[in-house]
């Protein structure tokens, strides 16, 4: 392992995946919204954020009109028509 985090011994290869690793014990959000006061530890969970500012839904149901920004949102979304 080229990483090992020294608090929980979690072990990566990446650079970037263990520096948003040892996020979760320094509680370090370098990721901030312009809009609000919402920070993140992950530029991934900032940018799906920013989608809920600008309107961006590109997940849609093939059953009906609805538009999500998240796909998980859609997923549970879509057990409404399949059960």
């Amino acid at each position: 392992w080229k990483f090992i985090c020294d608090v929980c011994e979690y072990k990566c290869t990446q650079t970037n995946v263990f520096v948003e690793h040892t996020r979760i014990h320094t509680g370090e959000k370098p990721f901030s919204c312009d809009k609000c006061e919402h920070k993140f530890a992950r530029k991934s969970d900032y940018m799906r954020h920013l989608k809920l500012h600008i309107g961006e839904k590109p997940y849609s149901c093939e059953f009906c009109a609805h538009k999500f920004s998240r796909n998980s949102d859609l997923v549970r979304h879509m057990r409404t028509h399949t059960g």
